[in-house]
């Protein structure tokens, strides 16, 4: 039997804090939006595994007893306005002949949808946390608990704003805005940040009917001494007329500008 020993807190650095933090924003936006019927699951997996070769070296086959303590929770709920899922396991792993390797593997999978202001205005919010590789061509190993630097941490949170509607029978309309991050850490990988503007505003389709279409959208990397990039945008403005004489056959036309300094890279 392993004894557990307490990972210090220097080494407690993969936590998903703002992809929880976005979802727990929106909760606290309207108190009223969210009243509904709530669950909370928790849940804990203990596993001992035994492994003749614990670091995936060729050279060495040292045996090594592993412990995995996997405290987890599911919270999923609907509010009046509101919408929310959570999923959050972290996996502390514990090596018996090599401290040094001791960590914490995170999950996360979380997304939320907030109807602010009723039938106009809503605020979606996602969080994803996940165990991946640097290299295709180095080890990958299925097992959380095989220690590998090829191994890393990769967050991925995003918010998204938007209003929508419609005037009358003329036309209806949406602006939305989305933010995402991707980091990790792996000193190998970039951070990624992307914004994108959308906006559409399109009539009803009768005999004919007409679309107006918006889309900004862009790409910034952190530099790394390995990996330099620049800022990558493209940009469309197109407008759409329809043509439908039949309920089975519609046809279109559509015309506009659309740019892009991806070719530039």
């Amino acid at each position: 039997t392993q004894p557990v020993r307490m990972i210090p807190t220097g080494n407690l650095r993969r936590r998903p804090g703002r992809s929880v933090s976005l979802l727990l924003l929106m909760f606290g936006l309207s108190g009223n939006a969210i009243a509904g019927k709530w669950t909370v699951t928790p849940d804990i997996d203990v596993r001992e595994t035994y492994t003749d070769n614990a670091s995936l070296v060729a050279v060495t086959t040292e045996g090594d007893f592993v412990t995995q303590v996997a405290p987890g929770i599911h919270i999923a709920g609907r509010g009046a306005r509101f919408k929310g899922n959570l999923d959050y396991t972290a996996n502390a792993i514990f090596y018996g002949r090599n401290s040094t390797q001791d960590r914490i593997a995170n999950y996360l999978n979380a997304n939320g949808t907030l109807e602010a202001i009723e039938k106009i205005f809503y605020v979606d919010a996602y969080g994803n946390v996940r165990q991946t590789f640097v290299s295709p061509f180095a080890p990958q190993p299925r097992d959380v608990t095989s220690s590998t630097n090829n191994r890393a941490e990769t967050r991925t949170y995003g918010i998204s704003p938007y209003v929508r509607g419609q005037v009358g029978n003329a036309f209806s309309y949406q602006l939305r805005y989305r933010y995402a991050a991707t980091t990790s850490n792996s000193s190998a990988l970039p951070d990624l940040y992307t914004t994108d503007w959308t906006g559409r505003v399109a009539s009803p389709i009768r005999l004919f009917g007409w679309g107006l279409d918006y889309d900004y959208n862009t790409i910034n990397y952190k530099d790394y001494s390995s990996f330099v990039a620049p800022r990558l945008y493209s940009k469309l403005y197109r407008g759409t007329l329809y043509f439908q004489p039949d309920p089975r056959l519609r046809l279109s036309a559509s015309g506009g500008q659309e740019e892009d300094t991806y070719s530039h890279v």
